[in-house]
């Protein structure tokens, strides 16, 4: 934990203005120093992923060949990484570790980017101070405790960890964090569609192209004759679709190299949207006996597999598949994500400083939404707070970082969390994973744990709702809410109605502090948006989920916030 560091917490209602100081007057003077990075991505070791061909089956991220780079701050701190890779910022090394004494830090926002970034700028010396709206750490990452049975909780936001995130399972390694299995896949939850009977998720996939006949008929009728006998359904055409792009990386890889293999990919099938890519025949030498698909075929993809965020670019909606994020042995803190946070920093709750000055070199002043009653100072800001609340910062952001921000997509989630009086699901059921459905709710969680409960112990259900059914919830006052969710789960689980005691919502979209759950980059934006949002411009710094290349998960928080870090310590050694 800092031993430093303070953290401000409920202080500010919001931060609404920022300024930049000259160092030597008090008038306000913008002095931005464009910081000249890598390609795309400013991680300074690039090296080769080996044998990609040769074993897919652990899955591939952007970030890989940055590990040994990242880890190195992970494992020992930001002045070891800087002396084993160095830095675009400077040509030559000097003074390491001496220049950085007594120097300060704003970062705002004490979500897991912001927390992983002051607790490596701690480490090496500087004096962070860290603004957060709420009354708690963790950002997105919210356990839910209250008002449910002693022992019962739920995450409202991010709850799973897949085994190759190294950023995540370092920092939990390093805690001590204790972890359980999170069962994300179970064939023996039901899929609920348009009014059919309820039929096990094991049945749609063992027989799927009956179903994808009976549910969505015509799916395959812009299938060529020889080629629609093959096709075992919908799943098998999505996957015969989809396998070609991502096999075009790994040969991009394999012939030019990780990072010109990524970014040539990355360059030709961000310009599609999903949907765009499913409907049309463009770049038509790939998936050709398969395009266009008919509209029932992404309908019945769409509603099956629950995936409403179809606009997504492909990239985006590749990047979990190739990197095997849905995998079986993904695993969730026992106590909680929110112990991931905790393990960062011990709170300082209630703040009475009226200004609060950490530098007599200061370049940097924040100030609550009049502009009068709080001011903070320091040498450098990193600004971790989602995009959506970044719009809406007034101060010295450059213009083309601005309009990038006016363009990023958030997406809708919401949870609703329903405590039964016992885990009645777990007979028909088991432990773990999702119904999918056409309903409202989307999808229906259920709780995975590694030893059976005691009969008639309280459980938790979840609603997972995304995009438009989560706008219906969370639009809702929260007890509407909750009678909603409970009438529609009678149609999959008709005790619901009589063994619901309490329920809780967690809506994004509506939660002021976040204002939607996460990134969700659109066409053409992995090219540009995000190129301009990870160049950091001294000495305002950029960083959260959105501006990584694991957008939506801890593993992108954490990678944004030790790079903001790592180019905050770097250009401190010139």
């Amino acid at each position: 934990m800092f031993s430093r560091s303070k953290l401000v917490i409920g202080g500010l209602r919001k931060v609404l203005c920022f300024k930049q100081v000259n160092r030597h007057s008090s008038q306000r003077k913008s002095s931005l120093k464009r910081i000249e990075t890598h390609p795309i991505f400013s991680c300074p070791y690039i090296g080769t992923l080996p044998n990609i061909q040769d074993d897919t089956s652990k899955g591939i991220q952007q970030d890989d060949d940055c590990k040994k780079f990242y880890m190195t701050i992970v494992n020992e701190d930001l002045k070891s990484a800087y002396k084993k890779y160095g830095s675009s910022v400077c040509a030559e090394k000097k003074s390491i570790g001496e220049k950085v004494t007594g120097k300060s830090v704003l970062v705002v926002g004490a979500g897991l980017s912001g927390l992983s970034a002051a607790f490596e700028l701690e480490k090496v010396g500087y004096n962070t101070q860290i603004l957060e709206l709420q009354h708690r750490v963790g950002g997105r990452t919210q356990t839910l405790r209250n008002g449910f049975s002693d022992g019962l909780h739920a995450e409202g936001g991010a709850m799973r960890i897949p085994p190759n995130h190294y950023l995540t399972n370092g920092y939990i390694e390093k805690f001590g964090i204790l972890l359980r299995q999170f069962c994300n896949y179970n064939e023996n939850t039901w899929l609920l569609i348009d009014g059919h009977d309820k039929i096990r998720t094991k049945e749609w996939k063992e027989e799927n192209r009956m179903y994808s006949s009976k549910y969505f008929p015509g799916w395959d009728s812009n299938l060529a004759a020889n080629t629609r006998s093959s096709v075992n359904g919908i799943l098998d055409l999505y996957e015969r679709t989809m396998q070609p792009v991502m096999d075009e990386l790994f040969s991009l890889i394999t012939e030019k190299g990780s990072q010109d293999g990524w970014n040539e990919w990355v360059e030709k099938w961000s310009k599609l949207s999903v949907e765009e890519f499913l409907r049309t025949n463009d770049n038509c030498d790939t998936s050709s006996s398969y395009r266009p698909w008919p509209e029932a075929a992404i309908r019945g993809l769409q509603v099956a597999t629950y995936s409403p965020a179809f606009g997504t670019s492909l990239v985006e909606h590749l990047r979990d598949e190739l990197g095997k994020w849905w995998t079986d042995n993904l695993q969730t803190p026992i106590d909680g994500m929110d112990t991931i946070a905790k393990n960062f920093i011990k709170p300082q709750f209630g703040t009475k400083e009226q200004t609060i000055d950490l530098s007599k070199k200061n370049n940097i002043w924040f100030e609550s939404p009049n502009c009068t009653d709080r001011t903070y100072t320091a040498d450098a800001v990193i600004l971790t707070v989602p995009l959506t609340i970044l719009r809406q910062i007034e101060g010295d952001i450059p213009e083309d970082q601005r309009s990038v921000l006016r363009n990023i997509h958030y997406r809708a989630s919401t949870k609703v969390v329903l405590q039964c009086k016992s885990r009645f699901w777990e007979k028909e059921v088991g432990q773990g994973g999702f119904s999918k459905t056409s309903l409202p709710i989307g999808q229906l969680h259920y709780p995975s744990h590694n030893d059976p409960p005691p009969p008639n112990e309280r459980g938790l259900l979840v609603v997972y709702a995304w995009e438009q059914d989560a706008l219906i919830f969370g639009s809702q006052p929260h007890a509407e809410a909750i009678d909603s969710a409970v009438r529609e789960i009678t149609k999959i689980h008709p005790e619901m109605k009589n063994e619901f005691e309490v329920g809780m919502v967690q809506a994004w979209f509506s939660d002021n502090a976040a204002q939607g759950a996460h990134s969700c980059l659109q066409p053409y934006q992995n090219n540009d948006g995000m190129k301009t949002l990870m160049k950091p411009e001294h000495p305002i710094y950029l960083a959260g989920e959105a501006i990584s290349y694991s957008n939506g998960w801890i593993q992108g928080a954490i990678e944004s916030g030790l790079n903001a870090a790592y180019h905050l310590y770097s250009y401190d050694q010139k």
